[in-house]
């Protein structure tokens, strides 16, 4: 019997055929179904399974596989997505921990103009999402880029109430990037009483 192409052993969750696929040079970067380089096709198929199932796990094994095997962790589809936002959207957070832990870009811009600090700082505030936000603390992103709506992961730590609010506000602001702008706020705000100091006593 022929083996498996590496596309067959994702699309069918056979972990034996996708080693041995790798082990004869096969490109995690080859194209699936629609075109798109087929760790797409893998994150969709992991995401739908069953906490703790036997192919979920298998689809977990060859995830792994993957990212060992130089696929492009910063793919993008024809829409912009890529393997991180997709994991994202489909509330793969295992996925989604481990692209980050793999060297996928975690100060991504998404196409709503997010971030994986946005997520993960929504996750936490919510009770959820440690080990994501622990992975990307490891990586120290930027929590002060804004989305679409102007918000930072910061401003959305300032803006909750939650039990878990005074834990993510000191995650963020011991960022490095966080204590830059704080620096930088300081100083704006000292140069500004300067001025208006100035300003009366020399009306």
């Amino acid at each position: 019997m022929e083996p498996k192409s590496l596309l067959q052993a994702v699309e069918t969750d056979d972990l034996m055929a996708a080693v041995e696929a790798f082990k004869t040079g096969a490109d995690p970067n080859g194209p699936d179904a629609l075109g798109r380089p087929m760790i797409f096709t893998l994150i969709e198929r992991t995401a739908a399974g069953a906490e703790g199932d036997a192919e979920t796990s298998a689809r977990r094994v060859i995830f792994i596989a993957f990212c060992n095997n130089k696929a492009d962790l910063n793919a993008r589809d024809a829409d912009g997505v890529s393997p991180l936002n997709l994991a994202l959207r489909l509330k793969d957070y295992f996925l989604a921990t481990l692209l980050v832990a793999s060297g996928a870009n975690f100060d991504e811009v998404f196409p709503d103009g997010s971030t994986p600090m946005h997520e993960a700082t929504r996750l936490m505030l919510a009770g959820e999402g440690n080990r994501l936000m622990t992975a990307l603390l490891w990586k120290q992103p930027d929590p002060t880029i804004k989305d679409a709506s102007g918000k930072s992961a910061i401003d959305l730590a300032d803006a909750a109430n939650t039990p878990t609010t005074p834990e993510v506000r000191g995650l963020l602001a011991a960022l490095p990037k966080a204590q830059a702008l704080s620096a930088e706020t300081r100083q704006s705000q000292l140069q500004q009483k300067a001025k208006q100091q100035k300003f009366k006593l020399n009306p």
